[in-house]
């Protein structure tokens, strides 16, 4: 059986109001802190491959003029 909370008086009914609200808050702040995270992430990742894909064009161009 579930006990479901009683509120005596609007004021007690404002503060548990006013701590699911902080808790939304919390929760929306750890998201976004998460998606901002995954972002930059993702663009250092970004930045990382096209590091190693300039090295990688660099290197073939001297294997290829040593070639010649």
């Amino acid at each position: 059986m579930t006990n479901y909370p009683v509120f005596t008086t609007p004021e007690r009914r404002n503060l548990s109001m006013q701590d699911a609200r902080l808790q939304a808050n919390d929760e929306l702040g750890s998201l976004y802190e998460r998606a901002l995270q995954n972002m930059q992430t993702s663009v250092a990742e970004v930045k990382r491959k096209q590091q190693n894909k300039q090295l990688q064009e660099g290197w073939e161009a001297r294997v290829y003029h040593k070639m010649r």
